[in-house]
């Protein structure tokens, strides 16, 4: 968790205000500041989804969890949260080779694949029955950490969600013993 020490400033009628700058991009992650310090901004449809995001994220205080400040609305909603290196998407652009020639994952991946799965057992421990999507999980200082926690209900089983997420970081290679033995492994997981 970050802990961030936002100058505050109170009127008289005891409202208090934040400076914030919102790099709009367009997508839905964008960066800026809030009082001067560097944060990423999550877009959300809706207050009520983004608000119900955040409580959850607030709950499961942990590693694999971004911690989320606060929810602005400027008429676009906001899900503030500490500053995000890149979302899965990105990174797995940016970093093409996932496999040496010998089919060993690369390193950086190894990492991520890891934090997906902890962050899958964590949820299924706080019995959470949303559907997951790779776009949900942000890349911080080489760690996957679950940036939005989707309001809708999913309708697949955790063990198929981490199989759908891993299979879109991964790819599915028929030719890649290492990969279908793991896919195999995923499969029998307790969950």
């Amino acid at each position: 968790m970050i802990d961030f020490d936002f100058p505050i400033t109170v009127n008289e009628k005891g409202i208090t205000t934040l400076e914030y700058e919102i790099s709009d991009s367009g997508g839905d992650v964008c960066h800026g500041s809030l009082s001067g310090a560097c944060v990423s901004f999550i877009r959300f449809d809706n207050s009520e989804k983004a608000q119900m995001s955040k409580s959850l994220l607030q709950g499961l205080r942990s590693g694999e969890f971004v911690y989320p400040l606060m929810v602005i609305s400027n008429p676009k909603v906001w899900l503030v949260m500490e500053k995000i290196d890149s979302t899965l998407d990105q990174f797995k652009k940016k970093n093409t080779r996932i496999w040496s020639c010998t089919y060993q994952l690369d390193d950086k991946y190894k990492i991520i694949v890891r934090d997906i799965i902890a962050v899958v057992i964590q949820l299924v421990n706080q019995a959470y029955t949303g559907e997951l999507k790779i776009q949900d999980i942000a890349i911080i200082n080489g760690r996957a950490k679950l940036m939005r926690i989707p309001n809708e209900l999913g309708g697949s089983k955790p063990r198929d969600q981490l199989q759908n997420l891993l299979e879109g970081l991964l790819g599915k290679d028929p030719n890649n013993k290492e990969l279908i033995d793991f896919y195999s492994c995923v499969k029998t997981m307790p969950m």
